[in-house]
């Protein structure tokens, strides 16, 4: 949020924050219609971090297309518990870390970028690596043609590598397991 509100007050944007009853739960109907012509960008979590509510963020996508809105989507609280697609949630962003579940440690985030979208946007707060020839150091920025041109500055390759095995460990007993072993079978 704290990124948001910056760009907020610089830009003269209205924040639309959509109010929980319960502080739990997050009614999609509420949701749905918090979307609408006006909005420009839907950044929502994934799974709650207070209460683990999964929120639908198939629906939630859908609607904010259907108004021409673009979805960033928190997985810092979903990968690695909850079975999902970026691809098949047709988000337009994907955002999260490797501390919480995927057992990573700090210092590992990661960033999805639906790949129709990755020329269309420049990043504001960017570092060398997003420049196009990153080793020229030419003071002007010259975005990369490529996803690259969304990192940052020097890569945190100790963090990579913390988070290597956990991920292996991940992909190697399956996410479908861990939340079958987690939740169990619901019925209904």
């Amino acid at each position: 949020m704290y990124v948001y509100e910056a760009h907020a007050r610089e830009n003269g944007l209205r924040i639309e924050r959509v109010k929980s009853d319960d502080g739990i739960t997050m009614p999609l109907e509420r949701m749905l219609a918090a979307i609408d012509e006006e909005t420009l960008l839907v950044p929502i979590s994934h799974v709650l971090f207070k209460s683990a509510f999964l929120q639908d963020a198939k629906a939630i996508t859908e609607r904010a297309h259907e108004v021409g809105a673009i979805v960033v989507l928190d997985t810092y609280q979903s990968a690695g518990t909850v079975p999902f697609s970026v691809k098949e949630l047709d988000v337009d962003f994907a955002t999260g870390g490797s501390v919480k579940w995927l057992c990573g440690g700090p210092g590992a985030g990661y960033l999805y970028v639906r790949p129709d979208l990755i020329d269309r946007f420049e990043p504001k707060t960017t570092g060398w690596m997003a420049h196009e020839h990153p080793f020229a150091f030419e003071t002007e920025m010259h975005y990369a043609p490529n996803i690259t041109r969304f990192l940052h500055g020097s890569p945190a390759i100790p963090a990579l590598y913390a988070a290597e095995s956990g991920y292996k460990i991940i992909n190697e007993i399956g996410v479908e397991a861990i939340r079958e072993k987690a939740f169990g079978r619901r019925k209904g």
